[in-house]
């Protein structure tokens, strides 16, 4: 301490996993489900979520959904590609399935998601190239390390 009457302060700023659009803005949130931002401006480092209703997005406070469980989830997924560096552009549920898209290749995650299966994605990537299609990683683990690519056009689909 320099002196009693020198204050420190530090100011230590959430870190955005992902975001829901409602109208034109986006609510950011953290890992802790907690909408920490709100803009019109879309950071292209960060996904949207798509694919669950949400029954509560506002402003410091948990977003909440009519699947938490599922929510929550993505919210790992979220998560995880920022640690592993890759950044998807939305991250969605379809049919009880967890999907990343990242521009021509969509990755579908099955219904529960591992960091094993996210630190697959990025090294897969680079090998794809411009090839569009779907990796398949929702059976990935640590006793099944069987991925498969199919070929296909995504850019009509969700």
């Amino acid at each position: 301490m320099k002196n009693p009457w020198t204050l420190k302060i530090t100011v230590k700023e959430k870190t955005r996993v992902g975001c829901v659009k409602s109208g034109k803005k986006y609510s950011y949130f953290d890992q802790t489900e907690l909408v920490v931002n709100e803009t019109e401006v879309k950071d292209r480092k960060i996904p949207v979520v798509s694919g669950l209703k949400i029954k509560k997005n506002k402003l410091y406070s948990q977003i909440k959904t009519t699947n938490q469980t599922k929510f929550s989830e993505i919210v790992e997924a979220c998560g995880e590609s920022q640690r592993y560096g890759i950044y998807p552009e939305k991250i969605y549920v379809k049919d009880q399935q967890i999907y990343m898209d990242f521009g021509n290749v969509r990755a579908c995650l099955g219904n529960q998601v591992s960091a094993e299966q996210i630190a697959q994605i990025r090294p897969i990537l680079k090998k794809l190239g411009d090839k569009t299609g779907i990796l398949h990683l929702e059976s990935y683990s640590e006793n099944n390390t069987t991925i498969t690519f199919e070929m296909e056009d995504i850019s009509q689909e969700n």
